[in-house]
């Protein structure tokens, strides 16, 4: 059985330190956890097993796995994969393209706010502005009434 340590085991679910403590702390994961001491003190590890039978491990490959087609041969020049770096390379121009359109469109959505932001100070500029009351204003109302 493997065991990881918490960071580890953080890093691998994608949870917080906090979350795997927690999950430590259980009486049913007892089983599955091991006090392991060390020069700097006592380090607590986990079955990878039971943990991520708790909480799915994070996928850390996000792209998809390199594989040679049977089509992809040597040929007499020398180039093999061409089509495949072809693929991927206009795979990225079309990512590029996507995130130019993203960026076009919060551009947009800044600019309406720019202008959101300026229509609105130039209409608190005619707004009066607020004067402190005058000291017979502040008086109760029975003295201003028998002034």
């Amino acid at each position: 059985m493997n065991y990881i340590d918490i960071a580890e085991a953080a890093k691998a679910t994608g949870k917080n330190q906090i979350t795997i403590r927690r999950l430590i702390k259980k009486a049913t994961s007892a089983p599955y956890v091991r006090l392991e001491k060390s020069e700097f003190g006592d380090k607590y590890t986990l079955e990878v097993n039971y943990l991520f039978s708790q909480y799915a491990p994070l996928n850390t490959y996000h792209q998809k796995p390199f594989n040679n087609d049977s089509t992809l041969t040597t040929h007499e020049d020398g180039t093999q994969g061409i089509q495949v770096f072809e693929r991927l390379l206009q795979e990225k121009e079309e990512r590029i393209k996507d995130l130019k359109l993203q960026l076009d469109k919060k551009d947009d959505q800044l600019d309406k706010k720019d202008k959101i932001i300026e229509s609105l100070t130039e209409t608190m500029k005619l707004l009066p502005t607020y004067t402190a009351a005058s000291p017979a204003q502040n008086l109760p109302w029975w003295k201003r009434l028998f002034k």
